[in-house]
């Protein structure tokens, strides 16, 4: 097994998945964080990094005047598109290094992954965008 694969499955069964049950406590937490984000969205060009099992990208990307997300986990990936995504693009990538264009966005949004990133690497890579 590669060595992407293998910090894939680390991060997969890490992380929140599609379909799995959470509390009550945990739920309020991701519902205030999504609500202030689509505050800021509104009309905006925005980019969700890590987007996990999708919990907010339908509330996003409906506020947005174009709305993209990246995943690191190509798992979460595949089941997203399963169950469908709206109008929000998902692609596979590393929060660090991004293929998209300089100044392609308005907003860019990291919720509860940031912890898993090189931050000063993140931040950089934030301000291009």
């Amino acid at each position: 097994m590669s060595e992407t694969k293998k910090k894939e499955e680390i991060f997969f069964l890490d992380t929140e998945k599609s379909g799995e049950f959470f509390d009550l406590e945990t739920h309020k937490v991701i519902f205030d964080r999504y609500s202030f984000a689509f505050k800021l969205c509104e009309g905006k060009r925005v980019l969700e990094v890590g987007c996990g099992s999708g919990l907010g990208l339908e509330l996003l990307s409906n506020s947005c005047m174009s709305f993209d997300a990246i995943e690191y986990c190509e798992r979460n990936i595949q089941l997203l598109r399963k169950k469908g995504v709206g109008k929000a693009k998902i692609t596979h990538g590393d929060a660090h290094q991004t293929n998209f264009r300089s100044h392609s966005f308005d907003l860019v949004v990291a919720l509860a992954m940031i912890y898993y990133l090189n931050l000063h690497k993140f931040l950089i890579e934030v301000q291009r965008l």
